[in-house]
């Protein structure tokens, strides 16, 4: 064997090891950010696909109750609204966790407000906040007749013959009687009313 063969066939790997080693130097940062782009691709569409979970879960939609209100008012927003002067409602239930309480918050405040007169009706107006956002609103007039119609032409509110209505979004509208007999109009907003019903079977169960 002709003894330069062997020198050559090393000379020969010596010259190709430098262009795979460059080679290799080439690709090697080019696959990882081709990784990296299909990492950040992935992570965007699965932000996309939970945006309509989380908006549906997080956003709040007042919907109308007892004109002028809206569900989702504050109390004070209500005070503002109705003109409640300060010493013209009372407080009828307060209820809300020990601050030591390391459950969501949860928080019922019912207030009511004497000789209130909407719609050429006068009686008691009862509102509910849950979470300090205004769920309900109950009007005990002296004449339910009265305050029927004045809905129906003022209001445009169409009572079925159960007396029930529903207002967009989420608004029943129904006439009730209380366990003291009177009669009333109530108004409430369901979806707040869902919430406050699934705090109570996850956390009072």
């Amino acid at each position: 064997m002709d003894p330069a063969l062997p020198r050559a066939g090393a000379l020969a790997r010596r010259a190709i090891l430098p262009a795979v080693t460059l080679s290799r130097t080439a690709v090697e940062p080019s696959l990882r950010r081709c990784g990296y782009a299909v990492r950040v691709l992935a992570l965007a569409l699965l932000a996309l696909a939970c945006v309509p979970d989380c908006r549906g879960k997080n956003e709040f939609k007042p919907t109308k109750l007892m004109p002028p209100l809206y569900s989702g008012y504050s109390l004070q927003k209500v005070q503002r609204e109705l003109n409640l002067k300060p010493g013209g409602w009372e407080v009828l239930e307060d209820r809300r966790p020990l601050t030591s309480d390391k459950r969501p918050p949860f928080r019922i405040l019912t207030i009511s407000s004497q000789g209130f007169t909407k719609f050429g009706a006068t009686g008691e107006l009862v509102m509910t906040f849950y979470n300090d956002r205004l769920m309900t609103s109950l009007l005990y007039p002296t004449d339910l007749e009265a305050l029927h119609i004045a809905l129906a032409r003022e209001a445009g509110i169409s009572f079925t013959r159960q007396g029930d209505a529903r207002i967009e979004p989420t608004t029943r509208v129904w006439i009730g009687k209380a366990q003291d007999g009177r009669s009333y109009i109530g108004w409430i907003d369901l979806e707040l009313e869902r919430q406050r019903e699934d705090w109570i079977e996850k956390y009072e169960r």
